[in-house]
């Protein structure tokens, strides 16, 4: 008699564990089910968007930081990135040797999945350590040496504290050091095509200057503005991107 209780209690032990063990993976199943709902619906909200930021960043930037943050952050810093510009990043009597395209926010995957946050200048001879490179504006050397990204890079901020990106450099200008001040118009380097690796990794990619445009809002966050109106503007092409 003792055994067939302990049986029974065995098997009703047994059926309790089992009811436990279903409900959690129908739990699991469930969580799974709505992971993948979430991630689906922030995948087409991301996508969204992104569209509605490369067609209209002024736009993009109004509806998702809100109109004050716009007139008190975003616009300040869009007048004061154009008060900074003077001169095109290429020598003059070389632009005849550069083309560029609105290349902002496309997809890149070197170092993980990521966006291009500037403009690329192309080389069209496609030679490295020929077209020179100037600084856009006034300002101080405040980073300069390699990045695993930008390669040889040189970063320029104005006093306005907009920070100026130039990447993938061939070399640099004589005796050119953190903390030097900088005119618009100076030579920085020449445009090459180096990065995507250890220091001194070149022909990843053909010969290009990264153009980058940066500003910290007042919550410290980073924020890169397209580049490829204030290029065009300096070269006195009109366009009407920022209005």
């Amino acid at each position: 008699m003792k055994s067939r209780y302990v049986s029974s209690g065995l098997e009703g032990i047994s059926r309790y564990l089992a009811g436990i063990l279903g409900l959690v993976l129908c739990l699991v199943v469930e969580w799974e089910i709505l992971d993948r709902f979430t991630e689906n619906a922030y995948t087409v909200r991301y996508q969204e968007a992104l569209e509605q930021f490369r067609q209209s960043p002024g736009d993009y930037f109004r509806y998702h930081h809100g109109k004050e943050d716009y007139d008190t952050v975003f616009a300040e810093q869009l007048e004061a990135v154009r008060r900074d510009l003077n001169c095109f990043p290429v020598e003059k009597s070389y632009i005849q040797d550069v083309s560029y395209v609105d290349s902002w926010y496309g997809e890149r995957t070197f170092g993980g999945e990521r966006r291009h946050e500037g403009t690329d200048i192309m080389s069209i001879p496609n030679v490295s350590g020929e077209i020179p490179v100037i600084s856009m504006t006034d300002g101080k050397v405040k980073n300069i040496g390699w990045l695993r990204l930008g390669g040889w890079r040189i970063g320029i901020e104005s006093e306005t504290g907009i920070y100026y990106y130039y990447a993938h450099l061939h070399s640099y200008a004589t005796n050119l050091k953190e903390g030097d001040p900088v005119y618009a118009g100076q030579l920085l380097g020449f445009m090459g095509d180096s990065g995507y690796g250890e220091e001194g990794t070149t022909g990843m990619f053909d010969v290009h200057l990264h153009v980058g445009i940066y500003f910290y809002d007042a919550q410290g966050r980073e924020i890169s503005m397209n580049p490829y109106s204030f290029l065009q503007e300096l070269q006195g092409i009109p366009t009407d991107t920022w209005k």
